[in-house]
């Protein structure tokens, strides 16, 4: 059972590195053949059609090509009594991690001494995979919490709602599925169907999706708020 007033949530909005596949070739060549390399091997092209589509919706998800733009933080605020929820968003990824591993490592270390874990969605498969990338690339020590090398996984100190959901089935629900099942706000609703590249690279709002990184924190803790006490 996980106490949800000792979890911090977060949640990681990624795009692609440049606008289009082109830009990427004019920028980084090697980069450019490699992400070209991947889509035959994986035998994208059959799925999605082109290297181009592939790029803009596939390498939001490698860390290899992708730029995180937004990282959001929540937890309960015992002075507040409330859930509360600060966003950080930058244009320069670099500037961002660092901005982000300060907190994790310095701002929040008398939290993890205290036992408080880390929460979100699909974190394990995604957010932690990709910041701990981030952060070696920037030449960051990797937080405590996010330690996954020479960790049991008992070790760990994480709830997973996508684990947690998928119950060692098969079925990979969305964020957005659980929510609606659990009759919980579902924040898929802020981005109007339109996607996080679209946001970023064409209309320039990320604004919008500091609203929508917020919003999935949101849904995910009172998703976590209906089950927590009932696995």
């Amino acid at each position: 059972m996980a106490d949800i007033k000792k979890l911090i949530f977060f949640d990681t909005e990624t795009t692609t590195q440049y606008k289009d596949i082109k830009e990427l070739e004019a920028n980084n060549p090697i980069g450019y053949k490699l992400f070209v390399k991947r889509f035959n091997n994986r035998e994208m092209l059959n799925k999605i059609g082109d290297v181009d589509t592939a790029y803009i919706q596939k390498a939001p998800l490698f860390a290899e090509y992708n730029k995180v733009i937004c990282v959001s933080i929540g937890m309960f605020s015992s002075k507040t009594n409330k859930f509360v929820i600060k966003s950080f968003k930058d244009d320069n990824e670099e500037n961002l991690i660092r901005v982000v591993h300060d907190i994790f490592v310095n701002n929040l270390s008398s939290h993890f001494q205290a036992g408080y874990g880390i929460a979100g969605c699909n974190i394990k498969g995604f957010d932690i995979p990709v910041l701990n990338k981030k952060f070696l690339k920037y030449g960051l020590e990797i937080p405590k919490c996010f330690k996954t090398f020479n960790i049991k996984p008992w070790e760990m100190n994480v709830f997973d709602l996508f684990e947690a959901w998928k119950s060692n089935g098969i079925d990979l629900a969305s964020l957005e599925e659980i929510c609606v099942d659990l009759e919980v706000e579902n924040s898929k609703t802020i981005l109007e169907d339109k996607t996080v590249y679209e946001l970023y690279h064409i209309e320039n709002n990320l604004d919008l999706i500091s609203k929508y990184c917020d919003g999935d924190v949101f849904s995910t803790y009172l998703a976590a708020e209906k089950i927590c006490n009932l696995i």
